[in-house]
């Protein structure tokens, strides 16, 4: 449900795009030294400020960085580290939705057994890797580099990273559903399933299931009343909030707001959601906040997208959701 047709631009232009990628993990690397130091996320000024100190004590000493002087012209201002962020993120965006739709054209077209158990995004930041490394080869072997690589990480039956979890989109929800009767409710359960293995759903995936995501929608409706309270969180780090919505078209911002009380508006259940947006039915509804969650998820670290959209962040045990700093982006 996440793939999106897109229009594939020149190698010159993606190998731009490859060899800006480690430049985004840098600056959220500085971003959480800067958290654990205060026990709060920094003001974009603040970061700002500690990258460029370390940008240039890096350069007196002769250290290594992923900056050249020049570079650091780009952080003059926390405005113009905003839109350095943003531009990375939006080619971070396009070369996912490259890789995706290149790994499921190349699946129908040579009849892959068992494709929905395979961890696209951990093969497509592999393959992202790969291309880094090889970048000596030159410009003109980019394309062929990148998609050969996808091609051997797919077929790769002997790596953990590029299988799912034992847990399905399925089984997720059914133990949802349980805990929910249980009385054991989780605010933003389906929202979590979507964050993670959002990108493994299909519409028949949503069709099959379509009882139970009903009793979710009803249920959470008939519990309205959490959803009544102000994100307070967003609202404290609205700088970051802002650089989130920034990322989404129009419709994709509305989606996130009114979902988890963005830009100072309050909560809503899907079912409102629904209603508000005149949607014609809920597979769209679902289809808009899978890939809304997905453009968040391979583009912010999972600790932040956590604690502004859901209000906490969950360190999950190995056998769940592993998290370490580099697979913030796609742990599954």
């Amino acid at each position: 449900m996440i793939q999106k047709k897109i229009q594939k631009k020149s190698d010159f232009v993606v190998k731009g795009f490859i060899n800006d990628l480690p430049k985004l993990e840098y600056f959220f690397e500085k971003f959480f030294e800067c958290r654990n130091i205060s026990g709060r996320y920094p003001t974009i000024e603040i970061w700002r400020e500690n990258l460029v100190t370390e940008l240039l004590e890096n350069i007196t000493e002769n250290e290594i960085t992923e900056f050249d002087i020049g570079e650091i012209s780009n952080m003059t201002s926390s405005e113009q580290l905003k839109k350095s962020i943003y531009k990375w993120q939006k080619n971070r965006i396009y070369l996912f939705d490259y890789g995706i739709n290149f790994l499921i054209d190349f699946y129908y077209e040579n009849d892959i057994p068992s494709f929905a158990g395979i961890n696209l995004p951990n093969i497509i930041e592999d393959s992202l890797e790969d291309i880094i490394a090889w970048s000596d080869y030159g410009v003109n072997n980019l394309h062929v580099s990148f998609t050969k690589s996808l091609k051997n990480k797919l077929c790769d039956k002997s790596s953990e990273r590029y299988k799912y979890l034992a847990y399905t989109f399925e089984s997720r929800l059914i133990d949802l559903i349980q805990n929910i009767k249980k009385d054991n409710y989780s605010l933003f359960g389906l929202d979590r399933i979507l964050l993670s293995i959002g990108y493994s759903i299909s519409r028949e995936n949503i069709s099959i299931n379509n009882i139970h995501l009903n009793y979710y929608v009803n249920n959470e409706f008939s519990n309205s009343k959490r959803f009544k309270n102000n994100n307070l969180i967003a609202k404290k780090y609205k700088e970051i909030s802002q650089m989130i919505l920034k990322l989404l078209n129009q419709k994709e911002k509305d989606l996130l707001s009114l979902r988890y009380g963005l830009n100072n508006l309050n909560r809503h259940t899907l079912k409102e959601i629904y209603f508000i947006k005149n949607y014609d039915n809920y597979q769209n509804l679902y289809k808009d906040l899978i890939r809304t969650l997905w453009k968040i998820r391979i583009t912010w670290p999972r600790e932040i997208i956590e604690k502004i959209l859901f209000g906490e962040f969950k360190i999950y045990t190995s056998d769940q959701e592993s998290y370490n700093w580099r697979e913030n982006y796609i742990g599954i």
